[in-house]
């Protein structure tokens, strides 16, 4: 039987709360840059948006992030490297640099997109076995994330590893796809006000960023039943569903 993953479905992690002022846009990661150059060809090809990008990470950090857990925020900022683990903390350090964004800022919006999700993803089977991953994503700062979705391609040796529907300044992944191997989306489970036990967890290194957990897997996960696996067992700062397609009939 011809099973085809349909990955364009995951299109739909686009906000639905309102209309899009421009196209997605297609982009490539070269992962075999150094970490800090992966992101720059994309703000350099789209630098029109880097003051929106400005002006919109200062507002979601004052309309999301609880002032009490700012020195924690500096205190991860201050140690990067020592927290989080690579490429991550290179990507954020060189999006910083090439955005002039502080980088406090761009590592508290990172985790106020891993905090403050509310999304709902399906996973279905057609009549002809083919596998459908379709998602949503029900953020409260839709109007600003509208105009900054991108999909990427994250390439080595010239070749696609794994693509991701995300955002500009943002170097998790919520919504990804290994090609014909399986697809990722994220869900929240609202355990209520946890940003400083997250944290905690992070800085306690105890506990994975959810968001980098996916990337991850799709990087270095090569079956459906491997990706279930890691996800099931890897200790994350906040509760999360990860939903998982496959290729094959009752993936």
């Amino acid at each position: 039987m011809d099973v085809r993953q349909v990955c364009t479905a995951l299109l739909l992690s686009i906000t639905l709360s309102s209309a899009r002022d421009v196209p997605v846009q297609r982009h490539v990661v070269n992962l075999d840059t150094p970490p800090e150059q992966h992101f720059v060809p994309i703000f350099q090809e789209l630098k029109d948006l880097i003051p929106m990008l400005k002006r919109d990470a200062k507002a979601m950090i004052s309309r999301f992030v609880p002032g009490e857990v700012l020195p924690l925020v500096e205190a991860l900022t201050a140690s990067l490297d020592q927290y989080l683990p690579e490429p991550f903390a290179g990507e954020l350090r060189g999006i910083a640099n090439c955005t002039g964004v502080d980088l406090g800022d761009i590592v508290m919006i990172n985790l106020a997109y891993d905090l403050s999700a509310f999304c709902t993803s399906i996973v279905a089977q057609d009549s002809a076995g083919n596998i459908w991953h379709a998602r949503n994503l029900d953020y409260n700062f839709g109007d600003t994330l509208r105009n900054t979705t991108v999909m990427i391609d994250f390439q080595t040796n010239g070749e696609t590893l794994y693509t991701a529907t995300t955002y500009l300044g943002y170097v998790g992944v919520l919504t990804g796809q290994r090609p014909n191997k399986y697809t990722i989306s994220v869900d929240e489970r609202n355990q209520g006000a946890w940003w400083m036990n997250a944290l905690e967890a992070l800085l306690n290194r105890k506990a994975s960023v959810m968001s980098f957990l996916v990337r991850e897997t799709l990087a270095e996960v090569d079956s459906y039943d491997a990706a279930i696996q890691k996800l099931a067992y890897t200790p994350l700062i906040a509760p999360v569903y990860f939903i998982v397609g496959g290729t094959n009939v009752a993936e």
